[in-house]
């Protein structure tokens, strides 16, 4: 048995499907339930909705996390471009102090 945790991208994959589960089977609920045609439909295009706009916040937030990811990067690229010109430079100045 293995105690390693599930990588990110596993466990989103595992979200992701519980939550397509539960859609489903909230939308073959409504398909078998006694009430009229014209309300399940209804029911079922608002669950849509709602599955829509669900996936619209998660797409956006991953964007957002994915930017923000992006920026903390760049910022730490930039701090180490200038920790290695201090060294460099730093080197240089002791090779001409040792000339």
């Amino acid at each position: 048995m293995s105690n390693e945790n599930p990588s990110p991208s596993s466990t989103g994959t595992v979200l992701l499907a519980l939550a397509g589960g539960a859609v489903l089977g909230a939308g073959l609920a409504l398909l078998f339930a006694p009430q009229s045609g014209r309300r399940t439909r209804r029911q079922i295009g608002d669950l849509a909705g709602d599955a829509e706009e669900y996936a619209a916040e998660l797409l956006h937030d991953a964007a957002e996390g994915l930017k923000k990811a992006r920026q903390r990067c760049e910022h730490g690229l930039e701090q180490a471009k200038g920790f290695c010109e201090d060294k460099k430079n730093q080197a240089a100045a002791a090779d001409d102090a040792r000339r």
